[in-house]
């Protein structure tokens, strides 16, 4: 399951932190407010396509990075978009080691049992 969620220069947000209990989480807000934002965050660390219009007017990258939980076993996934570069995308075990982007996407499948 998703455990944490944090955005840098995305869109329209600046900085957004999210920790996420066990269970439903409900995220609400007035149109406009970011909440598809958050999903689309959501989307590119599972392997969505990045694009430089994605970056905040004004910064020179945005970052999207979470962790997953499963029973104990934690993924940690980052993906930067900068201006004028490729993406990058990054997955690290528990244990630090470089995790494959198979694993991340399949992250996304983590969830209630």
């Amino acid at each position: 399951m998703l455990a944490e969620l944090a955005i840098d220069d995305l869109v329209l947000i600046a900085g957004a932190r999210l920790e996420l209990a066990a269970g439903l989480n409900v995220i609400t807000g007035e149109t406009g407010a970011g909440k598809t934002l958050l999903t689309q965050g959501i989307g590119l660390l599972l392997g969505q396509k990045g694009e430089e219009s994605l970056v905040r007017p004004g910064a020179e990258q945005a970052l999207v990075q979470a962790v997953f939980d499963d029973d104990g076993e934690t993924l940690s996934v980052a993906r930067r978009i900068t201006r004028g570069r490729h993406a990058r995308h990054r997955g690290r075990g528990g244990n630090g080691a470089n995790v494959a982007a198979a694993r991340v996407a399949a992250a996304g499948a983590w969830g209630p049992r």
